[in-house]
């Protein structure tokens, strides 16, 4: 979620893309490089994030720099299927709570 907010959302594609490296992504979001490589490799597996070459080239080392594509899509299912889990577990508890009184 860090790094839709410091994401580009289209509209028209249904992507929210991001030109930040790795290290401006753990500077913006206050944790270590190490986890942000840990988090894209997750999204990257469960096809949530493509990367894409641009043409924009990185300032100090002169390659060209990586877009993070994510779908935002494929997020909302996500986090649909969460709250659904959540409200049925919260659910579940206050029954358990009904039958302990």
């Amino acid at each position: 979620m860090g790094v839709l907010a410091n994401s580009y959302k289209d509209p028209a594609t249904g992507f929210a893309y991001t030109m930040k490296t790795q290290e401006e992504l753990a500077e913006s979001m206050h944790t270590s490089v190490r986890t942000i490589q840990r988090r894209n490799k997750e999204m990257r597996n469960e096809g949530l994030l493509t990367e894409l070459t641009s043409y924009k080239r990185d300032e100090t080392t002169g390659l060209q720099r990586t877009v993070g594509a994510i779908d935002l899509a494929k997020v909302c299912q996500a986090v649909l299927y969460v709250n659904e889990k959540v409200e049925k577990n919260t659910e579940d508890i206050e029954q358990l709570k009904k039958q302990l009184q």
